[in-house]
């Protein structure tokens, strides 16, 4: 478990940043919805990086689209959007 989260957690944290800039990018285009559009991003990314690996190994991972991975993803990208929230509203 160890040497798996030592190559998950740079990767999970490139992501996150990634689709985090690009999701802000957009919400400053969308000012009435901002949020709610940057919480909808998040969580369409976190499932989208997830659900290639969920659909490549199906035999370990049983549960159909919400498997445990899927769901490690889901709640990966509510906390980077939470963590992204509380940065944006504290360094404004």
């Amino acid at each position: 478990m160890l040497v798996y989260s030592m190559y998950v957690v740079p990767i999970i944290f490139i992501y996150g940043i990634i689709t985090s800039m690009f999701a802000e990018n957009i919400g400053f285009k969308v000012k009435k919805y901002k949020n709610t559009l940057t919480f909808l991003f998040h969580i369409v990314f976190g499932i989208g990086f997830t659900l290639p690996i969920s659909v490549l190994e199906p035999t370990i991972l049983n549960g159909g689209f919400f498997n445990f991975i899927t769901i490690n993803g889901l709640i990966c990208s509510i906390t980077f959007f939470a963590i992204d929230y509380v940065f944006r509203k504290k360094f404004r």
